[in-house]
């Protein structure tokens, strides 16, 4: 058998057998993520509030500098609704999966460095720690779906639930899929090469305005929107807004897309994790 051979079969065997890891390894993730959860909210004077007042100052200060200051506007709601609300349900609908992606990619990828403890232990599996962090940034997220529902069902007087709800878990999965994928391989380059989280934070930034998060699809010049269809949180941005705000399910050929995106990001990602951790004990 070829070296080439011997790494795919090796690669879809960890593939095969991930499920049941993570299964075996479900208690362990669950009390990583409430020592997450009680270290940053529950030891803290106002505990669990500052996960509703953290998304909610950052939509008010993007805002008020994009809707007041840049008067950006986004029509997407109909015309009971005021153009400037418009444009704050748009805002928050790319804001809540972005916070959530950025937040679990920029802790996963220190995570190994910072569980050297863990990892040095034999019978630890290092594949639960990126998941744990995907855990409680999720739970971070379905705290600001749910700030948005409450706005959405207040403000279009109960009128703002459509059917097309019922795909945001499709959505959801395929973006915490992404998420994990980017987090293995990141995290797993991380203890070889130090500047890693750097550019991690960079490419956070730079991939925060390019994504339509502050603005729709339609102003995009024609001849950028290739250069776009290749980012994965676009599809996250739209889908959101299409399910949540327009009241569709999200157009077949780009969840497709998407979908394809988001499984070889976690292949790709999870087998270079799976094909270095063997070399952390001695790297951390």
């Amino acid at each position: 058998m070829t070296t080439a051979a011997a790494f795919l079969t090796k690669g879809t065997k960890r593939l095969v057998s991930y499920p049941a890891l993570v299964l075996k390894s479900r208690g362990q993730i669950w009390t990583l993520t409430k020592r997450e959860l009680r270290g940053r909210y529950l030891s803290s004077v106002f505990g669990g509030l500052w996960a509703v007042v953290n998304p909610v100052v950052l939509l008010l200060v993007y805002y008020f500098v994009f809707a007041k200051i840049f008067t950006a506007r986004y029509k997407g709601l109909g015309t009971d609704l005021a153009e400037e609300t418009q444009f704050g349900f748009f805002l928050f609908c790319g804001m809540v999966p972005w916070m959530a992606f950025a937040e679990c990619l920029q802790r996963s990828t220190n995570i190994i460095i910072e569980n050297a403890n863990l990892i040095k232990k034999v019978a630890f599996p290092s594949e639960i720690l990126p998941i744990y962090v995907l855990v409680y940034t999720f739970i971070n997220e379905l705290i600001g779906i749910g700030i948005l529902l409450i706005s959405l069902l207040v403000v279009t007087k109960g009128e703002g639930l459509h059917f097309s709800l019922l795909f945001f878990p499709v959505i959801a999965l395929l973006r915490m899929m992404l998420t994990l994928g980017f987090s293995y391989f990141f995290s797993a380059f991380n203890v070889f090469v130090r500047d890693v989280i750097q550019i991690v934070s960079l490419g956070l930034t730079l991939g925060m305005f390019m994504t339509p998060i502050f603005y729709p699809m339609s102003i995009v010049p024609e001849q950028y929107l290739p250069y776009y269809n290749l980012n994965p949180m676009m599809y996250v941005a739209e889908g959101y807004r299409s399910v949540f705000l327009e009241g569709v399910i999200p157009d077949f050929g780009q969840l497709m897309k998407f979908v394809l995106m988001a499984l070889g990001v976690f292949t790709v990602g999870y087998g270079f994790f799976s094909a270095t951790k063997h070399k952390f004990a001695d790297e951390v």
